[in-house]
Parts: C-alpha cells; sequence; structure tokens
C-alpha cells in the first residue's frame, strides 16, 4: 500500500528508493549503484536549502507569536498540552 510507505514525498528515482516489503528493499539494494552522490546533494539542496528552511521557521515562529498576541491561546490549553506529553 503506498500510503505506507516511508517518506515516498522525500525521494525520488534520482535520489533513494521508496520501500514497502522486502523484495523492494533486495531491489533497491541491488541497484544502489544507480544513485548518484552528486544527484542526491542536489535534490537535497532543492528541497531542504539551510536558506529556505530558515525562512520557512522564522514564518512559522512569527505566525504562532502572532496568534498568541491575539489570544488564540488560553494558558490551560497550554498547560494542558504540555501535561500530556509528559
Amino acid at each position: 500500500m503506498e500510503w505506507q510507505r516511508a517518506m515516498p514525498e522525500l525521494l525520488d528515482p534520482l535520489g533513494g528508493f521508496v520501500c514497502a516489503d522486502e523484495s523492494e528493499y533486495l531491489n533497491a539494494v541491488a541497484n544502489i549503484g544507480r544513485i548518484k552522490p552528486a544527484d542526491c546533494r542536489r535534490l537535497a539542496l532543492a528541497r531542504f536549502h539551510y536558506l529556505d528552511m530558515t525562512r520557512n521557521y522564522l514564518k512559522e515562529y512569527e505566525r504562532e507569536i502572532e496568534r498568541w498576541s491575539n489570544g488564540a491561546y488560553a494558558i490551560n490549553d497550554v498547560a494542558l498540552s504540555a501535561r500530556s506529553r509528559i
């Protein structure tokens, strides 16, 4: 089943394999030589460049700060959320 595979949104044939069962893993190992390090690096930089990631995190933090400033969260919500993680 496609939805059970790990990280299909992160990989494509140029940079890796997405496997669901033993036969797919064996096939991936047999074909590992097809993956070129330069392709992996190019894909990683295109999708996860540190400047883009930083910019996106800052936008998200600013959005959350704005929500806090506008009263979107109550103290009890935060306390309950923190308590549920313990």
